[in-house]
């Protein structure tokens, strides 16, 4: 993803991701997940329908959250 792009490329530790919350029936699941970049202490949460669009959602939140507008 960008976010990760932009830490690794100055250097910093990449983010972690967690999914906090799951629900709905499991053929139409919604996930939220949570994305934490420890360096800036920035945590933000995205949600999707698949565990790696909610990472994304959450990574654009990242971006934002660091000034990076995504």
């Amino acid at each position: 993803t960008r976010l990760q792009e932009h830490l690794q490329a100055n250097g910093r530790p990449l983010p972690v991701y967690s999914v906090k919350r799951t629900t709905g029936e499991p053929h139409a699941q919604i996930f939220l997940v949570c994305c934490v970049v420890h360096y800036a202490s920035v945590e933000t949460e995205g949600e999707g329908p698949s565990r790696r669009r909610a990472e994304q959602v959450a990574a654009q939140a990242a971006l934002t959250a660091l000034g990076l507008h995504g």
